[in-house]
């Protein structure tokens, strides 16, 4: 590798919004960039060869544990969610991917582990769970069903619990618009079919009766 590329590639390390940190054997900072110096608090000039444990809580510090220890043993960790502490308390949820760092000669080295900053996607998902369980409340008092799906038959189809209910049924995953379609009286199919396939194209809503069975 050239000096060019390789200054080009520390450059895009350096300048990353998710935080890059690397470790030696024992634990210390290597390397810390723009991104870990966002996300923590603490500067690179702070942190190189401070032992990266030094900035964590207890919960954090022994999730870190196990995450280095695979990392040591020559195993590459993926999108693992976790959390950190940041340097003024706060508590930012993260996905990490880690890798072991190899010698020439294929012993261990260090770790190298990208944390990507997720608080806010969970914050959305917290926000959807809590929504749909007010659906599911709302929709059981008032026994109506509801369900999401795509045109295709093998497009998959989402249902609420009092769906299952009003037909009759145990929860099931996996289910396809054809399941759906499957239980339409056949005399009524084609119009419901129409009707949905109107409504998707023409961003549009429909309204009818037909008979399920």
């Amino acid at each position: 590798m050239t000096g060019d590329v390789q200054a080009l590639l520390a450059s895009i390390v350096e300048s990353a919004e998710d935080a890059i940190v690397s470790l030696d054997a024992d634990g210390r900072v290597v390397t810390w960039n723009w991104g870990a110096d966002r996300l923590f608090g603490y500067s690179a000039a702070e942190m190189l060869g401070r032992c990266y444990t030094d900035i964590l809580g207890d919960g954090p510090r022994e999730d870190f544990g196990v995450l280095f220890a695979s990392a040591m043993a020559g195993e590459r960790v993926s999108q693992y969610e976790t959390t950190r502490v940041s340097r003024d308390g706060t508590i930012v949820e993260v996905e990490v991917s880690l890798a072991p760092i190899f010698a020439p000669d294929g012993s261990v080295v260090g770790e190298t582990s990208i944390l990507h900053r997720i608080s806010e996607r969970k914050r959305h998902e917290r926000e959807l769970a809590a929504s749909n369980d007010l659906l599911e409340r709302a929709q059981s008092v008032a026994g109506i069903g509801g369900w999401t799906a795509g045109l295709a038959p093998s497009a998959l189809l989402t249902c609420t619990s009092e769906t299952f209910r009003i037909f009759g049924t145990e929860p099931r995953s996996e289910l396809t618009t054809a399941d759906f379609y499957d239980r339409i009286h056949p005399d009524d199919l084609a119009r419901v079919q129409e009707a949905i396939y109107a409504a998707s194209t023409f961003a549009g809503h429909f309204e009818l009766e037909h008979r399920s069975r």
